[in-house]
């Protein structure tokens, strides 16, 4: 946990607030007397806001809730244009090599006498084909394999 100096607003960890009272003996829990006569406030964890895909959120201080209470403050940043790009870019490049395994994985079904419904599987293996005309390369819908195919 970290604290809060009153005083001059810096953020310590409780191991450094013991070092700033060096000879000080402590109890084992913390409780607001012992912050009241030490002269610091505990802050407290916030969740991290929800981002988008493309944003980041970091801590970026402390700052008081509506109860008074030390929270952690975030700050939400926008990736920039490149680092979308190079994102989306390598998302592609994942979904065509999970394309070109699905579609290896069953290069037997279009053999002439595979004992399978070479019908059923060519229309999959189109479907995994066409999987890059999507918009969105982080929410794919994969085609589902043939169930019924053996013959």
């Amino acid at each position: 946990m970290s604290y809060r100096i009153r005083e001059n607003g810096a953020i310590l960890t409780q191991g450094e607030v013991r070092q700033l009272h060096a000879g000080t003996s402590f109890p084992a829990v913390w409780d607001q007397a012992v912050c009241e006569q030490l002269g610091i406030d505990p802050i407290l964890e916030s969740p991290t806001p929800t981002t988008t895909r493309f944003q980041s959120a970091s801590q970026s201080g402390v700052e008081q809730d509506s109860l008074g209470n030390w929270i952690y403050s975030w700050t939400i940043t926008d990736w920039d244009v490149e680092a979308i790009a190079s994102a989306t870019e390598t998302q592609w490049n994942s979904i065509r090599t999970t394309r070109n395994q699905k579609l290896s994985s069953c290069d037997w079904t279009q053999l002439p006498d595979a004992p399978v419904d070479q019908a059923a599987w060519a229309v999959y293996r189109q479907a995994l084909r066409d999987i890059t005309t999507q918009t969105d390369p982080f929410n794919i819908t994969w085609a589902t394999e043939p169930t019924e195919g053996t013959l």
